[in-house]
């Protein structure tokens, strides 16, 4: 059994008895008599794309490394007509896994500087148009992803994992387009921090309640979430998010948004004038400009200040401590210029020093 396994195409399969195989990703069942890998192939080539561009890969090392002798003089005048299948498939593995770990547009495949650096790098090889990409290469390096990583949560589940945790965020891109986003996190049974991006959806409703968690559910549903598994679902404090379905809500999950910084209802309106002295210079290219040249006069560090957002996590940690490492340029600044925003006085200087 050992010589008839040597083929790459048996890491995706496995060998039932000597006219039969299953599919490692499928669970599907092929006829291989006398261990032919011709039907294996075809399945991988027409259900699972990605694992046939890894399988020709793979078989191409296999032959290049079995072709290593000593090339005969015929060979040596012979012109090569084209590039092998194996590694064709190759190079367009590694573009296609540069496009999404780099987040390229489609269309960088056709950019006049990558033609001419894949030309220089393989001559003989034939960029895939970005139509290709988009609807052949990428969507199945997905569709390969998606199944891998349900392939490792339902694991760590069936290893007993005891809950999942779950946010969730909403935004507008600069089209005008609204999406949401998913993410799972939990730790394993060996206390292994794991984190997936599960989905990131266009939502063209508005963005009620009802809308938001019919949403959350079908991104669920589809990436069959076991849940009678205890959810977690961390929410902000803004209004527009709240009324979800307290039942799918932990009561302490609005704790770690709504106390990111300790005093932060006593100290709403000292907040409100750091936000107003930070938004002030994020406004006006006149006052960073000024604010920059007493930072060099003091001869700081030049350094910019840091905008609390109210849903971003941690800004106001991110905001004060730099305000505070500014304090000097800033309240020459604000001293020296017209502006109507004022200086925070000693007092809350020293509320900030402290609560930092």
């Amino acid at each position: 059994m050992a010589e008839k396994t040597k083929s790459a195409i048996w890491k995706h399969f496995i060998k039932v008895n000597p006219q039969e195989a299953t599919c490692t990703s499928c669970n599907a069942k092929l006829r291989t008599p006398s261990s032919t890998t011709t039907p294996p192939a075809n399945h991988l080539k027409s259900k699972h794309h990605g694992l046939h561009n890894l399988f020709l890969a793979e078989s191409g090392k296999q032959k290049r490394s079995a072709s290593a002798t000593q090339p005969t003089i015929k060979s040596k005048f012979e012109q090569p007509k084209g590039l092998p299948l194996h590694r064709r498939a190759e190079i367009t593995a590694k573009i296609d896994h540069m496009l999404v770990l780099d987040l390229q547009p489609y269309h960088f495949v056709e950019s006049r500087g990558f033609k001419e650096l894949m030309h220089e790098m393989e001559p003989l090889y034939k960029i895939p148009c970005r139509t290709t990409f988009s609807r052949t290469v990428v969507p199945e390096l997905y569709r390969d992803t998606v199944r891998s990583i349900k392939g490792i949560i339902h694991s760590d589940i069936q290893d007993g994992i005891q809950s999942l945790s779950f946010t969730s965020d909403m935004w507008t891109s600069r089209s005008n387009e609204s999406y949401t986003s998913l993410t799972c996190h939990y730790l394993t049974a060996n206390f292994e921090l794991r984190a997936f991006s599960r989905s990131n959806t266009l939502i063209t409703e508005s963005h009620t309640a009802c809308n938001v968690l019919a949403h959350l559910q079908e991104m669920m549903a589809e990436w069959e979430l076991p849940l009678d598994q205890l959810p977690i679902q961390v929410t902000t404090h803004r209004i527009t998010v709240l009324p979800l379905d307290p039942s799918c809500v932990c009561p302490c999950s609005v704790w770690a948004t709504h106390c990111n910084w300790p005093l932060r209802v006593p100290r709403k309106s000292l907040l409100e004038k750091c936000r107003a002295i930070v938004g002030h210079y994020k406004h006006s290219a006149k006052a960073t400009a000024s604010l920059q040249d007493c930072q060099r006069q003091l001869e700081l560090a030049t350094l910019k200040l840091i905008q609390d957002v109210e849903t971003r996590w941690n800004s106001e940690h991110d905001m004060l401590p730099r305000l505070l490492q500014l304090k000097a340029a800033v309240c020459l600044e604000l001293a020296t210029s017209d502006t109507t925003i004022s200086s925070l006085t000693q007092q809350e200087w020293r509320t900030i020093e402290g609560g930092s």
